[in-house]
């Protein structure tokens, strides 16, 4: 495995980058005058293993009290460092540049010469408005300079400046642009102390964000640490799948040198999801383990072509033991039995589709070779075990509808799926390719995040087409198939529940929005398709919910603002009567429709 080299980021005691490990942090959600309360936390994310805290700071005073709270923390013994979340006010990230080890920024918020209502800027404009804003960053750079400061530049989907939209639209291409209009301006003040992301809460859209930006970065001859997160991803299995997604593909490539995982739970609860996705790559990417090489990113093919149509026009299907079955909630596309003794109509091995009770074997090399007729006339499963298999392929070309369950060497499925992929090309073989994976995790975390780590980044290019999964060792065998269809959904393959988004909250959130999250999931959960938003406040809020149909953001104590799309028709409700609101609302409009 290569990693993307990238140079040293001195951060206080924990330099980022370079041959350093990957770096865990989450974020306090405290309000930041609130010096004990934020001490306490952010000594319960420094217990479970981050690296770095990064702490809102939304006004001067919050911005001032970073000094009570560091010393604070050094008191108890906490000299990790600490970062500062900087928005709108270019002037408190002075005053943070010399309490803490590094200052966040948003391109998005440093727009230079705002022209309210503009849509278009001429090329002499262009060039104005990002003058201004070096000449508004200039002060923060020597700042950082004279303070050994680090500062983050964090870019993030919807929260663009309207000047970047105008030429590039919403897009992971404006994402990066907006980034290196910050980046060249800070080199050309001759400042290198800087980190880079580009997050969004939609999985494909960051990890296209980050892929463009290392082939930029290739190209301009730079090298920055990449922070990865996957913004508002939620809580729970949602919020863990997608977080795993983004995050894990891109550590698979070889990129990223620090995460967060953004969930709507106790910041503290973050680290051991993050330590989970990351421990993978942590030897690869420590010292004496990895060789620094000059790392190539491979073209990130989002569509393949040997696929045929699955069942019920599905893009992915899922296949689980025939065990349990009564307890599922949620129930696969087939299921698997395994029979005793073996006849010559009666295979050992079948599926069994869900709702039709059908009955298909599943054929292997042997029944194959003795028999060719006993293709099915719509859908084929077969089994190989790749590559050993690989010269039996041409016996599949007559087999219609045909579904190849893989077995491959443990820890080289993803090579050998690019393998198997080149050879059905070659061969001109339309097939699905559905990997059979075995878990012996007796815990769902673990699991989830192992199932992702696997099977995410190929699900993501279309490279595979299903999952069959066996975990004989979790105790609730019923969550297995819901975990399944999480990663699907999640991966863009199939749309089975509500999507929803949500921040992890900090001090700028005025509502209590993971108990609001719990009651607009109870009362929304059966509207497969739609996506709802539950934000805190306007900083990331209306851009991160821009693709949202419904969404939900905080207007101040106890209250909310309902959005359709990306406007606001109803203002200022009570947040206790908010999620009842929002179930109306979305009852009203399919009675209408």
């Amino acid at each position: 495995m290569l990693r993307f080299s990238t140079r040293e980021v001195q951060i206080g005691n924990r330099p980022l980058g370079g041959q350093n490990p990957i770096r865990l942090q989450s974020m306090t959600n405290t309000a930041p005058l609130d010096t004990r309360s934020t001490v306490e936390q952010a000594i319960r994310i420094f217990e479970a293993g981050a690296d770095y805290v990064r702490i809102s700071t939304p006004s001067r005073q919050s911005a001032l009290n970073l000094e009570s709270i560091k010393k604070e923390l050094r008191l108890a013994g906490f000299d990790q460092p600490l970062v500062a979340d900087i928005h709108f006010n270019a002037d408190l990230a002075l005053i943070a540049a010399r309490l803490v080890e590094k200052v966040r920024i948003n391109p998005g918020n440093y727009t230079g010469l705002p022209r309210k209502g503009q849509t278009e800027w001429t090329d002499a404009e262009y060039a104005a408005e990002l003058e201004k804003v070096r000449e508004n960053v200039a002060p923060l750079i020597d700042a950082c300079r004279q303070y050994g400061t680090s500062i983050r530049i964090g870019t993030n989907f919807g929260s663009l400046s309207q000047r970047i939209i105008s030429r590039h639209g919403n897009t992971p291409e404006g994402m990066v642009q907006s980034t290196f209009e910050f980046l060249k301006i800070f080199e050309d003040l001759g400042f290198y102390q800087s980190v880079v992301s580009l997050k969004a809460s939609n999985p494909l859209i960051m990890i296209r964000s980050y892929l463009l930006m290392v082939e930029r970065m290739q190209h301009e001859g730079m090298a920055y640490p990449l922070h990865l997160g996957v913004t508002e991803a939620g809580e729970g299995e949602n919020g863990r799948i997608k977080s795993a997604l983004g995050i894990g593909t891109l550590l698979k490539m070889g990129i990223g040198d620090t995460i967060r995982v953004s969930l709507s739970e106790a910041p503290e609860d973050e680290i051991p999801v993050a330590r989970k996705i990351a421990q993978p790559f942590q030897e690869y990417f420590t010292a004496g383990n990895n060789p620094k090489v000059a790392f190539s990113v491979k073209p990130f093919e989002w569509q393949t072509s040997h696929s045929p149509l699955l069942p019920g026009g599905h893009k992915a299907i899922v296949v689980l033991p025939l065990s349990e079955r009564e307890e599922m909630e949620k129930d696969p596309d087939y299921f698997f039995v395994s029979k005793s003794g073996s006849h010559a109509n009666h295979p050992k091995k079948e599926l069994v589709e869900t709702g039709s009770g059908k009955r298909l074997a599943l054929l292997g090399l042997q029944e194959l070779a003795n028999n060719n007729e006993r293709f099915y006339p719509d859908i084929n499963f077969i089994e190989v075990n790749f590559p050993g298999d690989k010269p039996f392929l041409p016996l599949f070309k007559k087999a219609p509808g045909l579904v190849l369950v893989c077995t491959f060497p443990e820890r080289e499925i993803t090579e050998q799926v690019e393998a198997l992929c080149q050879q059905l090309e070659k061969l001109e073989l339309k097939a699905a390719i559905v990997p059979r994976l075995n878990y012996l995790h007796d815990d769902e975390e673990s699991f989830m995040l192992s199932l992702t780590a696997d099977a995410g980044a190929l699900l993501l290019q279309r490279k595979i087409h299903g999952l069959f999964v066996e975990a004989p060792n979790l105790p609730n065998q019923s969550n297995i198939a819901s975990i399944c269809f999480g990663l699907l959904q999640a991966s863009g393959l199939r749309i089975t529940r509500t999507e929803y988004i949500s921040c992890p909250t900090c001090a700028r959130t005025s509502f209590d929005l993971v108990k609001l999250l719990k009651q607009v999931k109870d009362k929304t959960s059966r509207f497969p398709g739609l996506k709802i938003a539950v934000m805190g406040c306007v900083v990331n809020g209306p851009g991160e919910m821009a693709d949202a149909d419904y969404g939900i953001m905080g207007a101040g104590p106890g209250k909310v603002h309902l959005y359709k799309g990306n406007q606001p028709i109803m203002k200022n409700i009570d947040q206790d009567k908010a999620a009842e609101t929002l179930e109306d609302l979305i009852k009203n409009l399919i009675i209408n429709t």
